[in-house]
Order: structure tokens, then sequence, then C-alpha cells
């Protein structure tokens, strides 16, 4: 925990199981401070984001992504906020300076983006509380765990107590004393000792990660566009998409898969998943727009520039017969 602090410049991080966890124990904290609080999420995000919301029966709102950086558009939010959970998709960091102007709590979901540098602050650093994934696919891995980081000594005694089933702070290894309503959130030592071994290989990981994603943009800029970085914004890359045309789309995937690449379509939008078709009458066009055209290619630690051209090379081939 302290090394994962220091690494993201927070004062405080917490270890917890998972990312999801990590989300739901913010939540948690929160509740304890206030009785009640509206919640906003992008519809564009894996369906976990909101599904922490609704299972503490909190009052949820979706908002739409920006066409450009497949962020949260927080420009369009026009309303007095309560809590905002930004979601940096695909590890790019979200327009932090629009989302404080909104002057709202900020519960980052940061799943994706461990490595993520917005105009010389770290990812982790930013939002009042900022949540970790540590799943086997993201970036480092604990095999399954994650990470809360905070600057806020209150929340953090919170959270630190709510992971570990309500126990304070000042506990003695001999007592049962419960102060609040907790649940095991907690993360394993073999897990930590894990995460502590990828942590010290963040920095080659996600050099690894640059010279990939240099590689497709280089080669396939003609086929379609990519997500853009905003200038002075640094893109860990957990995730590289493409946009095409969606009859390609498919078609594409399809063959490139046949080929043995593990190309994959993002998330269905929160708001045409079934547990929300009925939440609001609302219309999402740039995340329906999105989530008919991305294509994930391939990156991750242990590709090499020779994998990222021979996919560039199937991608070539699989367009030109589809």
């Amino acid at each position: 925990e302290r090394e994962f602090a220091r690494t993201v410049e927070a004062r405080y991080a917490i270890g917890v199981n998972n990312g999801t966890s990590a989300l739901l124990c913010a939540l948690l904290a929160l509740r304890e401070k206030w009785t009640s609080f509206t919640v906003i999420v992008p519809t564009f995000t894996f369906i976990a984001t909101a599904n922490v919301v609704n299972v503490l029966r909190l009052p949820l709102e979706l908002q739409d992504a920006k066409w450009d950086t497949w962020n949260i558009d927080a420009e369009k939010i026009k309303r007095k906020v309560d809590v905002l959970i930004p979601v940096d998709v695909g590890g790019l960091p979200c327009d932090y300076d629009t989302i404080k102007k909104l002057d709202c709590f900020v519960l980052e979901d940061a799943a994706e983006g461990l490595g993520g540098i917005y105009h010389g602050r770290k990812i982790g650093s930013i939002a009042d509380v900022t949540t970790f994934s540590l799943h086997s696919a993201k970036i480092i891995t604990s095999g399954e765990g994650g990470v809360i980081t905070t600057n806020n000594k209150e929340l953090y005694q919170i959270m630190k107590s709510i992971v570990n089933q309500g126990y304070p702070p000042t506990k003695k290894p001999w007592e049962y004393e419960h102060v609040r309503v907790g649940l095991n959130f907690r993360m394993t030592e073999l897990q930590a000792a894990l995460g502590l071994v990828q942590l010290k290989k963040l920095p080659k990981f996600l050099r690894k990660r640059q010279e990939i994603a240099k590689i497709y943009k280089e080669e396939l800029s003609k086929y379609g566009s990519f997500q853009r970085v905003p200038k002075g914004v640094k893109h860990p890359y957990f995730l590289f998409g493409i946009l095409v045309k969606p009859k390609k789309r498919d078609k594409l995937c399809a063959r490139m898969l046949s080929e043995g690449v593990q190309v994959k379509v993002t998330w269905k939008p929160v708001h045409l998943q079934k547990p929300y078709r009925n939440l609001t009458m609302k219309e999402f066009p740039a995340a329906e727009f999105l989530y008919k055209r991305i294509i994930s290619l391939p990156i991750h630690n242990n590709l090499t520039e020779e994998d990222a051209k021979e996919v560039v090379s199937i991608f070539k081939r699989c367009w030109r017969r589809i």
C-alpha cells in the first residue's frame, strides 16, 4: 500500500480484493458521511461502475461519452452534481479541469488508468478518491485485486475500516470490536507480494505499450480513427482501439479471430444492458456510435514489436478481403 501510494503520488492507498470492491467501499464510506446523494456515471463503461451504485440503491444517472476521447462528456452536465464517477476509458485520463468546475465529489474509476498522467499529475492523486483494478488482464496484476487511493485522511480511515469488517484502526489483536458495518474486501498477502513485484515493472510495461501504440497509429491511420489524446495527457494504453465502419467492424473481427489475432469489441453501453434499459429515456448517441465501431487490437506486456507488426499485416490482409 505504501509503495503504491508513492508510485501514484497519493497520501494513502488501501489494497482490496478487486476493483469492484474498491468502488463499493468508496461509496459505502460516502454514505456514512451523507445519507443520500445522486451519482452520475458514464454509460460508456464496463457495467461494474453502474452496478456498485445500483446495489446500494443510490440514485443513478447516466452521461454520454465524448466523440473524440471516448471519456465522459462532463461539459454537457448542466445540473448540480453530488458524486461523479468518471472512467478513464482504455486508460486515457478524463478532462479533470472541466470536472473540477462541477464542484462535486469525484470518485475516479481508474480500473484501466494506472500510469496515466494529466498535466503533470499522476492518476491516483487527482480525484477525491481513485480506484484501480489489478485483475489479471490489467497493466499490472496481483492475480486479482484492486487499490483505493486518496489524500483525505478521514475517508482513508473510514475505508480502511470498511474493508476489514468494520474494525477500528486502534483494534487490539485479541478484540472483536466493530465500529461500523464493514465487509471483507481485504487483499491477501500473496496478492500484495505479486503486486509489489509487478509495480517495479510498471515503467517498462508502460514504455512497451507506448511503442505498440505508436506502431498501430503509424501503420493503420488510413483505415480508421483513434482515441484522441489531448495535449499534456499521457495515455498508458491499457487498451488500443481503432474506429471503423460498423459493417466492416464485425466482418474484420471475425476474420482476424480466424487468423489467430485476439481482437475484441468494447463494452455495450450501460443503458443498453438489460438491468438498465428502463433507467432513462435519454439518448446517448456518442456511446452508441463508439460501441458499434471500436475494435480493440492486442496490446499487452508480452507483445513484441514484431508481434505488433504481424497484427498490422493481418489487419491489412483481412481488410482487403472483406
